[in-house]
Formats: C-alpha cells, sequence, structure tokens
C-alpha cells in the first residue's frame, strides 16, 4: 500500500507538472478536458499496475512483493522470538491511521450527498426545451447537469446563462461530480486538489470560449469583474464566478493563436507522459536488485527472490525419481498430475529453502504430504517440500535461502524417503526443473 501511494503522488506530481508545462496556455480546452480526466484514472489505476519484460531474473511485481513484507512482518516470528509480542505498537498506529482515514472519508461523502441533495431539492421555476429553471441561493446563476439555477430578485445577462448552458451541453457537472467522489476517499493526496481547482478553472474557459468564440466582448468582462463582489456555495455547481477570474480574463483577451505551437505542446505532452508510464511500469533488473538489497537489510528477507535454488545440497542428490507430469500413482494404480519432483537423497539430509520467503505452512498429515513445509515467496510464487521426518521452522517465520526447513525422511502417503518438491505460480503447481536447471550448474 505505502508503495501504491508513493507512486501515485509522484505519478500526479508528473501529471499536473505537464499540465501546467505544456497544456495549460495552449488554447486546446477540450483536449486540456480530456487529459486531466484521464490522467485522474491513471493515478487510481497505473501505479497499481505493473507490464513487465520476462528476463533471465524473472522480476517479480513490486506491489505483491511490498505487500507481503507487510503482511510477513506483521506475522512473522523470527527464531526463538514469540510472534504476540512483534510490532504491537505498529498495528496498533495503522488502526489509529485506519480509523482517521475512513471518518475524513465519512465526512466528504456527507458533504457530497448533503450538497447534492440541496441541489436537487430546489423549487423548480421554469421547464422548456430541455432545460429546467430553478430558484437560485445568492445572486449568482449557476448550472448542475441540464439545471439552470437563476436568482428570482434580479435580471441575468444573456450572456452569462448562456455561459451556463455551455456547462450544462457539456456534461460539466459529470466531471464535477466524479473528481469529489475520487477526494472523498483519495482526500489525502494534496495534488488531487490542484487537479480539482485546474478541472474547473478548464470548465470556466470552455464556457468562456462557448460565449465569445475567442472573440474578446468589453461587456463580458465587466460582468466577470463584477461577479468577484459575489459569492457561491454549492461547490458541486458550475457557478458563473470562479475565483481564476484573473486567469479567465487573460484568456479571453489574448486567445493562444499559434496552432503550429499547439501541436508542438500536445506532442511533447504525449511523449512525455507515455515515457513516465513506461518507466512506471517497466523494472530492470539493476533496480530490483538495488529494491532487494534496502529490503533485505532493513528486514532480512528479499522480497523479489524466486524459488530457483536446489532444496537439496547437489552432492547429495542421488537423482531425481519422478518428474513432473501425469503418471500412475504407485498406490493407487490410476493416472494422475504429480504436480512436483521426487528427489532422492541420504536419509537424514537437510531439506533448504530455495528462495528467501514466509513460511506459509509447517505441519504434519498422517496422509498426503505427510510433514510438509510452504515458503511464501512473494505475491506469485510458492514453493512445497513434503514427506519430511523432522520440520525446524514454524509458520509465519522469515526464512533465507539455503536454511534448513527440515529433514528428508518418508510420511504421509510416501513408500521410501525421498523429497517431494513443488513450485507454485498463482497457487498453481508448475514444472519445478523450470527453475532447477538454471541454478544447477553454480549450485554446491
Amino acid at each position: 500500500m505505502m508503495l501504491y501511494l508513493l507512486k501515485s503522488y509522484l505519478l500526479s506530481a508528473i501529471l499536473i507538472g505537464l499540465y501546467f508545462l505544456f497544456l495549460r496556455n495552449s488554447g486546446q480546452w477540450k483536449f486540456n478536458r480530456f487529459y486531466l480526466l484521464t490522467s485522474l484514472l491513471l493515478l487510481l489505476l497505473w501505479p497499481s499496475v505493473n507490464f513487465q519484460f520476462e528476463t533471465e531474473t524473472m522480476p517479480m511485481l513490486l506491489q505483491e512483493g511490498t505487500q507481503l513484507v507487510s503482511s510477513g512482518l506483521k506475522k512473522a516470528s523470527f527464531i526463538n522470538q514469540p510472534t504476540k509480542t512483534s510490532y504491537p505498537q505498529e498495528n496498533s498506529l495503522s488502526s489509529y491511521l485506519l480509523g482517521i482515514y475512513f471518518i475524513v472519508s465519512a465526512f466528504f461523502l456527507l458533504r457530497f450527498f448533503t450538497k447534492l441533495f440541496s441541489l436537487l431539492n430546489k423549487k423548480l421555476v421554469k421547464k422548456a426545451e430541455g432545460e429546467l429553471i430553478y430558484e437560485a441561493e445568492g445572486e449568482i446563476p449557476y448550472s448542475f447537469f441540464n439545471r439552470l439555477y437563476l436568482p428570482k430578485s434580479q435580471a441575468i445577462a444573456d450572456q452569462i446563462i448562456q455561459h451556463e448552458k455551455v456547462h450544462v451541453r457539456q456534461w460539466h457537472s459529470l466531471d464535477v461530480c466524479f473528481l469529489e467522489l475520487i477526494l472523498c476517499f483519495y482526500w489525502f493526496n494534496p495534488l488531487l486538489w490542484v487537479f480539482r481547482k485546474v478541472i474547473k478553472e478548464n470548465h470556466e474557459f470552455l464556457a468562456d470560449q462557448g460565449v465569445l468564440k475567442n472573440q474578446p466582448n468589453p461587456e463580458y468582462l465587466q460582468l466577470i469583474l463584477q461577479s468577484l463582489k459575489k459569492q457561491n456555495q454549492h461547490y458541486l455547481s458550475n457557478p458563473f464566478s470562479y475565483l481564476s477570474i484573473k486567469n479567465r480574463i487573460n484568456m479571453i483577451q489574448n486567445p493562444p493563436k499559434s496552432k503550429f505551437k499547439k501541436s508542438v505542446k500536445l506532442t511533447l505532452s504525449l511523449l512525455i507522459l507515455t515515457t513516465v508510464l513506461a518507466a512506471f511500469s517497466l523494472k530492470t533488473d539493476k533496480i530490483e536488485a538495488e529494491l532487494n538489497q534496502k529490503v533485505k537489510s532493513g528486514t532480512g528477507m528479499s522480497i523479489f527472490k524466486v524459488p530457483r535454488g536446489l532444496p537439496i545440497e547437489k552432492s547429495k542428490i542421488h537423482k531425481v525419481a519422478a518428474g513432473y507430469g501425469n503418471r500412475t500413482h504407485p498406490l493407487t494404480k490410476k493416472e494422475k498430475l504429480h504436480r512436483g519432483i521426487d528427489l532422492l537423497a541420504p536419509e537424514g539430509t537437510p531439506i533448504l529453502a530455495t528462495a528467501d520467503g514466509v513460511v506459509k505452512c509447517s505441519k504434519t498429515n498422517t496422509t498426503g504430504y505427510g510433514k510438509h513445509v510452504i515458503i511464501q515467496h512473494n505475491g506469485t510464487y510458492s514453493s512445497l517440500y513434503a514427506h519430511l521426518s523432522a520440520l525446524k521452522v514454524i509458520a509465519g517465520e522469515l526464512v533465507n535461502q539455503g536454511d534448513t526447513l527440515g529433514i528428508i525422511g518418508t510420511s504421509g502417503t510416501s513408500l521410501s524417503v525421498h523429497l517431494h518438491y513443488e513450485i507454485r505460480e498463482d497457487e498453481k503447481a508448475i514444472d519445478p526443473m523450470r527453475f532447477l536447471k538454471l541454478e544447477a550448474k553454480g549450485q554446491h
């Protein structure tokens, strides 16, 4: 979760930076609206999505690894240390922060629906040509979806009404509601409040453009200046009065003219955005090696390890007695998928962890796997070691590659001394030889 937040903060800073650097003054208000709304979706979804090339070191998803460490540290019982006394303050702090988050989110949700109910509960004054005219509070006209809210006590200039109708035609209220709902749950990201400001500002640019068609009008500018003295209380609506008056007047008086410059800015923005998203999605071996080192130095555990070592010291392996795939079961005599490989070694041989991880399971069954251990290495891969004669680890324990997990033997449904070894990818058994062949040459 922490990694998701960090990536979200960084990505939001880059996206809003691109907007201010290339797009805000480009005059391409429709494209800017698309860019800002798309940026919001990217901020929500992209930090949790990773695409990766399959390399020799088989990189793991960054977020999965971080989640594993987070959950592992809460459950972890280091050797000779009881689990119950591990990190009580951290758990208490997490619960406290989570409580604050839900309270603040509930407040924003309550405010949102209160304001929504207030807007929908106004008195209908007139209905004509698909437009609904309602009585507005205060002196400022505003709009919400297909509703126009006009003050009853005064005449409203036609240009102001046209301004609000642009908001209605272009469905600006949909953007506002979408943004406010996001802020109800992501209020802790300060840059999203910047997005809120620039999205509403862009709405005003679009409405001004719709009224004036890029032709400055002194009377319209005067109307904008007069609205400075008035205020609007409905944050969900699109009011004619808006705080960014200076920017609106500047855009009206000095509309961007160069289409070539606009095209260059838009192209640069898209190229930079594509590069940024690629950088967030693809990880190199060097980056993961550095992250592994940092995590390992602080927790004693590498979160990106894949189970590619040998579960028994190479010199003690006699042979692979059975491989992965369909075979006739020696007891039931029925064809069944053999989910791993069977390694023969002398009785009493230590069974070794094939990569760093957390002990997910360490228990004894009278049938099936017998005494067995399951190590969770990351969000994707786990390994299983079955038919042991003795167990040397307990559930929740952090282990490093090469640590002893147990002793080879015969337990459960087993006819001879051997190790049954499995590798699981997303809980589905796969052929361990895909990994062992890569490591066997250098294993001692």
